[in-house]
């Protein structure tokens, strides 16, 4: 099955197809990777769901590809987190953003940013992805559903949890950092 190309006025045939479906949907799927891997992985996982994606492009229904990709994307995040030492490199990664927070920051921005990344660093794996898939990420319940592998309603209420859970945490007087007290000069 091809498309026409409107702007070559002949057919696209199914690499240029995919070529197009990578320029369009690979600044998305580095960033979702980036957000979950260390630095140095990322362009190489990258570089795998793409490939992953050319050899299962007969599984790939109509509408918006994003999804399809990201559910490609979840599982080499898996399976590159599986290969090098999961604690290891979620501790790492949590340490990069810290000081990243704490070098771009100024006063308050930098604590209540703090504040988040312990937050969601606190909830389950499966309560950040739902928050990260739907508010990060941009997908819709519907969309973040097919990536998690199960139905739209279960995923609301997964989605629902995890708001409720990170709301509780970024409350919480226990686990809210003090703010240094501001002199005037």
């Amino acid at each position: 099955m091809t498309q026409t190309n409107p702007t070559k006025g002949r057919r696209m045939d199914e690499r240029e197809r995919f070529a197009e479906l990578y320029r369009t949907c690979h600044p998305y799927v580095l960033r979702y990777l980036a957000r979950r891997l260390p630095p140095d992985a990322v362009e190489d996982v990258c570089a795998d769901v793409f490939v992953r994606a050319w050899h299962a492009r007969s599984q790939q229904r109509g509408g918006d590809p994003l999804p399809w990709l990201y559910t490609i994307a979840r599982r080499q995040v898996a399976d590159h987190l599986a290969r090098h030492d999961r604690a290891q490199g979620s501790l790492d990664l949590l340490r990069t953003v810290w000081r990243d927070a704490m070098a771009q920051s100024a006063e308050d921005g930098a604590i209540d940013r703090i504040h988040a990344y312990h937050a969601l660093a606190a909830l389950s794996p499966a309560d950040r992805e739902a928050l990260m898939l739907t508010t990060w990420d941009g997908l819709t319940p519907a969309e973040a559903a097919s990536v998690t592998g199960c139905n739209r309603v279960a995923f609301l209420v997964r989605l629902h949890r995890a708001r409720k859970r990170l709301a509780q945490l970024l409350t919480s007087p226990a686990r809210r950092p003090v703010r240094p007290e501001r002199t005037r000069t």
